[in-house]
């Protein structure tokens, strides 16, 4: 049972992002699957701020990282950032999300 739900967690994120990979739009970069900017909030504001000096040279494992957009300002604060994911295809968008923002592979 757990398979074959895996499985379909595996399909799901990886037709969402190949449709990531095909869409041409630059904004795609600013947020997630859906679109949705999480800097925007009062809320991940406050967490970042938190973070930004506690992060420094600690090794943080992102486990379920997706497109990779928590885990590359992590990495800009001076964490040493692990993401791991199910879907391959995910990780080839945070692999290019992070070679973007210079923050390595």
């Amino acid at each position: 049972m757990l398979e074959e739900r895996k499985q379909k967690e595996i399909e799901f994120y990886n037709r969402k992002a190949n449709s990531f990979l095909k869409e041409k739009s630059v904004a795609k970069w600013l947020g997630d699957f859906e679109r949705f900017n999480p800097f925007l909030l009062e809320s991940y504001k406050f967490l970042q701020n938190f973070l930004r000096n506690r992060c420094q040279d600690k090794k943080i494992l992102d486990y379920g990282c997706g497109n990779g957009i928590h885990s590359i300002w992590l990495a800009k604060y001076g964490a040493q950032v692990v993401g791991i994911d199910l879907s391959k295809f995910s990780l080839q968008i945070a692999r290019e999300r992070a070679k973007k923002n210079g923050s390595g592979e």
